[in-house]
């Protein structure tokens, strides 16, 4: 198999379990509606941050550290082929976050869900939430 075959193999596993993992979070802060609060408390423990207001009670998580970046560019230098050998995909970091609210009424009924962040910061999330 050449290197272009295995490289287009590797990024389209990649993008589809990037995807899997927004569905997955989307999916489970959406179904989170109109149930008890206090699962969802038990499952994604302690909040980072938590206030009240109007008869609301916002919970929030956030999850930070460092990921891979998906691409960092490279000069094509030779032309064809052998240039995708170039180092497209050498490792580099950056900072991925992910910040799950959930809003829950006086009788503790979550009346919102949502959140913020790449799908690798929010996995952890997704993979708490009751199903």
């Amino acid at each position: 198999m050449s290197l272009s075959k295995i490289l287009f193999a590797t990024l389209s596993m990649a993008a589809l379990s990037a995807c899997a993992q927004v569905d997955d979070i989307d999916q489970g802060l959406t179904g989170l509606k109109g149930r008890p609060v206090a699962p969802v408390l038990r499952a994604l423990g302690k909040p980072s941050k938590q206030w009240e207001g109007g008869g609301k009670t916002v919970y929030a998580w956030s999850n930070a550290g460092t990921a891979p970046s998906s691409h960092r560019d490279c000069e094509d230098t030779y032309g064809g082929a052998r240039s995708m050998t170039c180092g497209s995909f050498a490792p580099a970091s950056q900072t991925a976050y992910c910040i799950v609210q959930i809003t829950a009424d006086k009788t503790g009924t979550v009346i919102n869900a949502f959140h913020d962040g790449p799908p690798r910061a929010c996995g952890k999330f997704a993979r708490r939430l009751p199903k």
